[in-house]
């Protein structure tokens, strides 16, 4: 390498968020050039990792694929700053940390690169030290050692992947391999392919492969057999007809089953390999067996999840005899035979086992006659109310009397709002009345109480439906809803603007987008925020957030919305669009009258408080909060607001959040509470908590967020750290965006 070009590679690839923001960022490498040609290059990666890049088209795209020529010391200071995480671009493998480490100390020294030379000594040694940490004994040299011999073997089972490699020279590179490395378990795995593809090429030079149109002129029979051989191209590109094996076994169907079962215990791999993206995650490949792509397309056949099924993989342990998972599947391919197809379904979809979902299906679609009976059987034996809801979300697939009294019964009665809501759904595609009717029953029973699992598919349900009745009704109590469920009400009604896919994708009547815009804008005012909710380059947006989003989404002609933009930003944006709706409604608009600007040494004066609700009228609460106007923002002050109410709740309130905002102009602090009812818990159960700061829309911390014990809430020491950021976040300049977010709640209604 010392006598290549260091370059930064574009990969092709981009990103948002990286800096806080949704602008669009480049993915690029550091690598050295190995050739340059007319529409491709060739790099090597300090990892030895090579690449061959397709150059990109269109100088206006910035995100194209090309190359620039940088320094030496470019490239090392790239591979330092971000040691363990370059690679991620690649589908291959990444070497461990401390081989990575020992890489870039055997290129420095070898370049006379003294200074990055020892860099690169003292990254090995913190590398070599962290594995010791972990009770590793090997010496520094056997550990580099060993990471260099499983990471060599993962360059080698990269090569499955490139289809410019036959099975002889991948052979010819696991030899060699071998010559090296001569025991070992990766030594034991190299040695498993080398015999693989050994069996390959023996079997194949005195009966090769056929090709799609000899295949075609077979028997259905030896036809699956002959495309079960080919199973070990998988991962190749398909280049010609009949290239895509698994589809034309899947249309074989039942009859390519004896030949698929054959082959379930072939450990022989493929050309199907597959590496993890991340550092976070790790970079082993994944290399298919013929056998894994035989299950797959066995459980695709059969509608069923074979319970021996094992550990995947080409390296997955074999059995002397027939496996566990192939005695299963025989089993069940007797029991199929002897019964025949129309008898075996219905006997396993009334029996209700956890195959009934898509057995079902099957039986709907082949034997509909037999469909009512067998599943009103089957649905009558499960227990579970998620295999209920499971099964009760595939009924609307046929109108059988039989499943339309289930459907009913089940939306009126049945164990779980899952359930019920399901079968509303179920019988709405079945084009059945009065399903909105059920959910807005349970849209009112839910106000006041927990709104738990299926609450977000009733929302949906009535959002989707396109009948304005429905929701001005689902509305109508919005307010006092949940954060997260006015949300769910905006993001769903946006959805169906133009048409409703959860309604047969049914247009949508001028009338109805005149209601779901008026909806929408209606929200913008809603500054209550989701938090804990991100994005790319956003996180903890409010409602108004969400709708203006969601408006610049279905009319971008009309309004425009970032995001992504900062708190000042995106608060502006709303004003301007709440006063275009207005304007286009013929309504009168009043803009609110901004305070006047104060001198930077009272940036952090409290000038506004705003409560959102009045549960919290004439508590101890209230007036602690009202006491912080007129004054600086003290950390200790809002830590004693929140262990205070945590302390000593007031009557039917059992949560409390906080939000204080500097922005750019300087125009005070702005403090917005809000509270919610609900009852106090036992002394035995847990508070969460949250505290957030964003300085510059950047995260100064992680948000932190956790639960407590009821009697430790209202300790402040819980709240340190927390506190040592509020701190100096409010030391940054006048020109700097604060928001600072903290409460507490009761888990109980979580």
């Amino acid at each position: 390498m010392q006598n290549l070009q260091a370059v930064e590679v574009w990969t092709g690839g981009w990103s948002q968020g990286a800096d806080g923001t949704r602008a669009e960022r480049s993915t690029t490498v550091p690598a050295f050039l190995i050739n340059d040609e007319e529409d491709r290059f060739r790099v090597l990666t300090l990892w030895r990792c090579e690449m061959t890049l397709i150059k990109g088209t269109g100088l206006r795209n910035a995100h194209r694929v090309r190359y620039e020529a940088r320094s030496v010391d470019w490239l090392l200071n790239q591979y330092f700053e971000n040691l363990g995480q370059l690679g991620g671009w690649i589908d291959g493998p990444l070497p461990s940390d401390l081989l990575q480490a020992a890489l870039l100390y055997k290129y420095t020294t070898e370049s006379d690169l003294l200074e990055w030379s020892a860099k690169a000594e003292a990254r090995l040694l913190e590398a070599y030290g962290n594995r010791r940490d972990k009770n590793a004994k090997d010496s520094l040299g056997s550990a580099v050692r060993n990471d260099a011999a499983h990471y060599l073997l993962q360059l080698r089972l990269a090569l499955f992947g490139d289809p410019t490699r036959s099975w002889l020279h991948i052979q010819t590179e696991l030899k060699a391999y071998l010559a090296v490395f001569k025991e070992g378990v990766d030594h034991d795995h190299a040695r498993l392919l080398v015999d693989g593809i050994a069996s390959y090429l023996k079997e194949e030079a005195t009966k090769p492969l056929l090709s799609h149109e000899e295949v075609q002129k077979l028997p259905k029979d030896q036809q699956a057999v002959e495309l079960v051989r080919r199973l070990r191209l998988q991962g190749m590109p398909q280049t010609a007809a009949g290239d895509n094996v698994v589809g034309e076994l899947l249309k074989l169907g039942h009859a390519a089953v004896p030949a698929l079962i054959a082959t379930v215990d072939d450990r022989r791999p493929t050309r199907q390999v597959s590496f993890m993206g991340w550092k976070a995650w790790d970079h082993e490949g994944r290399l298919q067996s013929v056998g894994d792509q035989a299950l797959s397309i066995l459980m695709q056949v059969s509608g069923k999840m074979f319970e021996s099924r094992g550990q995947s993989g080409v390296f997955a342990a074999s059995s002397t005899g027939p496996s566990k998972l192939k005695v299963e599947i025989e089993s069940w391919w007797s029991d199929h035979q002897r019964k025949g197809e129309r008898q075996f379904l219905i006997d396993v979809v009334s029996a209700g086992g956890p195959d009934i979902c898509n057995q079902a299906r099957t039986l709907m679609a082949k034997y509909p006659n037999d469909a009512g009976d067998a599943i009103t059987a089957g649905f009558a034996k499960l227990k579970s109310p998620a295999d209920r809801h499971n099964l009760i979300w595939g009924l609307d697939r046929l109108k059988d009397a039989k499943i339309i009294s289930l459907l009913r019964n089940e939306m009126t009665t049945g164990p779980s709002l899952e359930c019920r809501a399901g079968a509303a759904y179920s019988l709405r595609k079945l084009g059945e009345p009065d399903t909105s009717i059920a959910m807005l029953n349970e849209w009112r029973n839910l106000l006041g109480c927990k709104h738990g699992d299926g609450t977000a598919s009733v929302i949906r349900h009535l959002a989707s439906s396109q009948e304005m009745p429905t929701v001005l009704e689902l509305i109508k109590t919005m307010p006092e809803r949940p954060v997260w469920a006015r949300v769910a009400i905006i993001e769903d009604l946006a959805a169906a603007y133009d048409k409703s896919a959860w309604n047969d994708n049914k247009p949508s009547s001028n009338e109805w987008k005149m209601m779901v815009e008026d909806v929408l804008a209606s929200s913008l005012s809603d500054d209550e925020e989701q938090v804990g909710l991100s994005g790319v380059g956003y996180h903890d947006p409010c409602v108004g957030d969400q709708a203006a989003w969601r408006l610049s989404q279905v009319l971008p002609k009309e309004y425009e919305f970032d995001i992504g933009a900062g708190f000042a930003a995106r608060e502006k944006a709303r004003r301007e669009m709440l006063k275009h709706w207005h304007q286009k409604r013929g309504k009168s608009w009043h803009a609110a009258v901004p305070p006047g600007p104060l001198p930077d040494s009272q940036r952090n004066r409290v000038v506004s408080i705003r409560f959102a609700d009045s549960h919290l009228q004439g508590t101890g609460t209230e007036q602690a909060i009202l006491a912080l106007k007129g004054r600086d923002v003290n950390a200790d002050e809002i830590i004693s607001v929140l262990c205070g109410f945590g302390e000593k709740l007031p009557p039917n309130v059992n949560g409390l959040s906080l939000r204080f905002v500097r922005t750019t102009e300087p125009l005070g602090v702005r403090a917005t509470v809000w509270s919610r009812r609900g009852k106090h818990p036992e002394t035995w159960q847990d508070f969460s908590w949250h505290g957030g700061i964003d300085l510059n829309q950047k995260a100064v911390t992680q948000s932190t967020s956790g639960s407590r014990m009821h009697q430790n809430i209202g300790k402040p020491e819980e709240w340190k750290a927390f506190r040592d950021h509020m701190v100096e976040a409010l030391k940054a300049s006048s020109t700097s965006e604060v928001v600072i977010r903290a409460g507490v709640r009761a888990s109980i209604d979580e």
